[in-house]
C-alpha cells in the first residue's frame, strides 16, 4: 500500500473498513490483539488495520513487533497460523511524519473466520454510529456457515417430523392457490404426500420432512416447535388502527395477503411476500409491516440475503439471490411469487 493511500485512510477516519490501533509501546496492542482485529474486519467487508495511529487519527508510531523491527513476512505468517481458516494479509511497513506505521489489509471472508483460541468477531456501527468489533452470536454464525457452504435451510430435515405435522387443510389452500394463480397445473391433482414430495420438501430418508414443509404447511404446534421465530406483525394506522400478529404457516398468510391485494396494492403485497420468503428464519424477530397514510415500512430479520447488492436493488435492476432457492421455487410453483428475481412494481406512495 502506498503512503498516499495510507494518508487517505487516516484522513477518512475509522469506519467499517478502517481501524486504528495505538502501539507506542509493547503495552498497547500485541499480536493477539492484531489477529482479533483482522478477523473482525474479515468477517465484515474486509479492510485495513493501521497500527501506530491513534483513535483521533494522529500518528504516534508502531513499536516494533520483532526485536528492533517489524518483519511483514513474519507478522503475516503469525496471522495465518492463528486464524481459522488461515487469513491472507497484505502488510506494508512505512514511515509517516517520522513515525513507523504498519498497514495490514485483509479481504472479506466468505466463511466466518475465528482465532485459533475461539474468538469470532465482526465489525459494526454501535449506537453512537462509531465502528466497533463485537462477538458473533451462535445463530448469526449458523447463518454465515450455512450461506457459505451452500446449505439450503428449507431443505434441512425437521427432526422427528412426519406428515402428521403438516396441516391437510393448509395443503388444500396451496392447491387452490396453484389453480387460481396459474401455478403448476400438476399440483392440484396430487395427493398431500405427492404434493409435498413434488415441491422437494419430503423424501424417504430417516428424517423425511424438511423444515420448508413445516414453514409452508405446518400445524400450529409444528410451526411453534420447529420455527419458533416465525411471526408476522402488521400495524395498520390507516383508518381504524389495529395490530395483527400471526404465526400461521406461510401458505395461510400468503393466501390471506392475496385476498387483501386490492387494499394494500400489488407493490406492497410483493414487498411483503419477498420479506416472508427471504427473511432469515434462524434469527429472532418478526417480519414487521407498518402502514400509515404516508408510507408502508417493511422490515425482516437478516436483512438482504448474502450475495444481493443493495445498490442493484435500489436502482431497480432485476436480481435473484434467494435465501432459500427451494422455498422460492416452491412458492413459484404455487403461483405465489415469480421466483425469478423480477423487478418489483413501483409503489406509488410507499417506501
Amino acid at each position: 500500500m502506498r503512503d498516499a493511500e495510507i494518508r487517505d485512510l487516516i484522513a477518512g477516519g475509522q469506519s467499517l473498513t478502517t481501524a486504528f490501533s495505538r502501539r507506542s509501546s509493547p503495552a498497547y496492542i500485541n499480536e493477539r490483539g492484531v489477529i482479533e482485529q483482522l478477523t473482525c474486519l474479515a468477517n465484515g467487508d474486509g479492510g485495513t488495520l493501521l497500527i501506530g495511529v491513534n483513535q483521533d487519527g494522529t500518528v504516534s508510531g508502531c513499536y516494533p513487533f520483532h526485536s528492533d523491527t517489524t518483519d511483514p513476512v513474519l507478522l503475516a505468517s503469525t496471522i495465518r497460523r492463528y486464524t481459522s481458516p488461515p487469513l491472507t494479509t497484505s502488510i506494508t511497513v512505512t514511515e509517516l511524519d517520522g513515525y513507523e506505521v504498519v498497514a495490514i489489509s485483509v479481504a472479506a471472508s466468505r466463511t466466518p473466520v475465528a482465532t485459533t483460541w475461539g474468538v469470532y468477531r465482526a465489525r459494526r456501527l454501535n449506537a453512537h454510529g462509531l465502528p466497533e468489533c463485537y462477538g458473533m452470536d451462535p445463530s448469526y454464525l449458523f447463518t454465515r456457515y450455512r450461506d457459505a457452504n451452500g446449505i439450503d435451510w428449507a431443505r434441512v430435515p425437521a427432526p422427528g417430523a412426519t406428515m402428521a405435522d403438516l396441516d391437510a387443510s393448509v395443503i388444500d389452500v396451496a392447491r387452490a392457490l396453484a389453480a387460481a394463480n396459474q401455478g403448476d397445473a400438476l399440483l392440484p391433482e396430487l395427493s398431500d404426500d405427492d404434493l409435498v414430495r413434488t415441491l422437494g420438501l419430503r423424501d424417504d430418508s430417516i428424517e423425511p420432512i424438511a423444515i420448508g414443509a413445516i414453514l409452508l404447511f405446518g400445524t400450529k404446534d409444528a410451526v411453534e416447535r420447529y420455527l419458533p421465530h416465525h411471526r408476522v406483525v402488521l400495524v395498520d394506522l390507516i383508518g381504524t388502527r389495529r395490530t395483527i400478529r400471526s404465526t400461521a404457516p406461510l401458505v395461510t398468510i400468503l393466501a390471506d395477503l392475496q385476498k387483501q391485494e386490492e387494499k394494500v396494492g400489488p407493490a406492497v403485497k410483493e414487498l411483503i411476500v419477498n420479506a416472508l420468503l427471504h427473511r432469515d428464519y434462524t434469527l429472532p424477530g418478526s417480519v414487521y409491516v407498518r402502514s400509515d397514510k404516508n408510507r408502508t415500512t417493511i422490515t425482516s430479520p437478516g436483512g438482504l440475503p448474502r450475495g444481493l447488492d443493495p445498490r442493484l436493488v435500489s436502482s431497480g435492476t432485476a436480481t435473484f439471490s434467494p435465501r432459500s432457492a427451494l422455498l422460492s421455487a416452491a412458492c413459484a410453483r404455487l403461483g405465489i411469487s415469480p421466483g425469478a428475481g423480477l423487478v418489483l412494481p413501483t409503489p406509488p406512495s410507499t417506501r
